[in-house]
């Protein structure tokens, strides 16, 4: 179809002008006679297709009893949480010579499970010196010990 057609376009235009003719009733009766059969017949087939639903659905009470017993569950689990879990890390004190001793024991572990190749040298690894200050000096450099595995 040409759209650049002028007379297409009058055409059209004469079209738009014209009212809509009237629907025989006849008709509109036999379209709605049908639309209704077939919503009709449509709504079983949907529900014996999802049985889940048609027990679900008409029965407030069963939602009324899922929401309950979430409500329940909330609160048991709010009230057995007596700390929460920032408490009980702060609860733990570490000193500073313990995390360096776990330190180069999960090192030498992971040099046991995954040995060093002779090509590649010895890794630098960095950890803080003992007693250094836990703020950042005001040039932003904190003092580091490179420490040799």
């Amino acid at each position: 179809m040409n759209h650049d057609d002028p007379k297409l376009d009058d055409f059209e235009q004469h079209l738009r002008r014209q009212p809509p003719a009237p629907l025989p009733a006849a008709w509109r009766a036999e379209i709605l006679s049908a639309a209704r059969a077939a919503t009709a017949q449509s709504e079983p087939e949907s529900r014996a297709a999802r049985p889940w639903q048609a027990a679900w659905w008409p029965s407030p009470w069963a939602w009324a009893s899922v929401a309950a017993l979430w409500l329940v569950i909330f609160a048991l689990n709010f009230a057995t949480n007596a700390e929460t879990p920032r408490e009980n890390i702060a609860a733990v004190q570490i000193s500073p010579e313990a995390l360096r001793i776990a330190f180069s024991e999960r090192e030498r572990q992971w040099a046991e499970l995954f040995p060093p190749s002779e090509t590649e040298p010895p890794p630098t690894v960095i950890v803080p010196a003992i007693g250094a200050p836990t703020r950042p000096r005001k040039s932003g450099a904190r003092p580091f010990t490179p420490v040799t595995v």
